[in-house]
């Protein structure tokens, strides 16, 4: 994979445990992260098929009316609930209704899925929740240079997911600390089928002037990798998942 270069984006994430669990004031903080360096923060919407963030409306909409580059993220809990499609799609619809709340997904906001549960799925299963998810919001969205990035750890997509080549498709926001705070001289190690990252999550141990407590920090290259289509690869692993759910009845 590559060395993050001085160039690239810095950026942050937050949710509702961020800043000791109390609303962010960006009026203040805004000016602290251009002061350092950093561009764009991501921001935690949703949780699985209806959990809403506390705090994403508060973020969003403040960083919003700075025009501070932002970006918004879905962490995923994947299920079988009537069938692998449905359900991801229905999470998808439900992240892009909270967001369509406050004008939607434009310009150049991010849109995320953050995958680090099974919740009873196989591999294969998995994997495809996860793309069908990712070719939902490019649908809607409507933005190919911005396509909706795929975040994980290195362990669990070693272990939890199947069929890499599919997900390696999309741009992927890699987390793996290698210690420290500061930006990593070197580079990660491939995982999967990735043999680059867009972005690189590489610390939970940031300090941020007006957010109390640490925060992840990442750094983005310039673009994402452009989205391949991988249709064949699709319809395969559809036709295997169906396949699997035929013989379970």
């Amino acid at each position: 994979m590559q060395v993050p270069e001085a160039s690239w984006e810095r950026v942050i994430d937050v949710s509702q445990f961020s800043n000791g669990g109390h609303p962010i004031d960006w009026n203040t903080v805004v000016p602290n992260l251009e002061r350092l360096g950093y561009t764009r923060v991501l921001i935690r919407a949703t949780y699985g098929p209806a959990y809403e963030d506390p705090q994403f409306i508060h973020n969003w909409s403040q960083l919003k009316s700075l025009g501070f580059s932002k970006g918004a993220y879905h962490v995923a809990l994947p299920g079988i609930s009537g069938n692998v499609d449905a359900n991801a799609q229905n999470q998808a619809g439900f992240f892009l209704s909270v967001i369509d709340r406050e004008g939607g997904v434009q310009g150049d906001d991010w849109p995320i899925l953050d995958v680090e549960r099974v919740n009873g799925l196989t591999k294969d299963q998995l994997a495809y929740w996860a793309t069908h998810w990712m070719a939902s919001i490019n649908a809607a969205v409507k933005n190919p240079k911005n396509p909706a990035i795929f975040y994980s750890y290195r362990a669990f997509i070693q272990e939890r997911l199947a069929l890499y080549g599919m997900l390696a498709q999309h741009p992927l926001w890699l987390a793996y600390y290698p210690g420290g705070t500061a930006l990593p001289s070197h580079a990660p190690p491939d995982v999967g089928a990735w043999t680059q990252y867009f972005g690189w999550q590489y610390t939970d141990g940031l300090t941020i002037p007006g957010i109390y407590g640490p925060v992840d920090g990442s750094v983005f290259a310039v673009t994402p990798t452009p989205l391949d289509k991988a249709e064949a690869e699709v319809a395969l692993l559809k036709a295997k998942i169906a396949n699997a759910e035929k013989a379970l009845r």
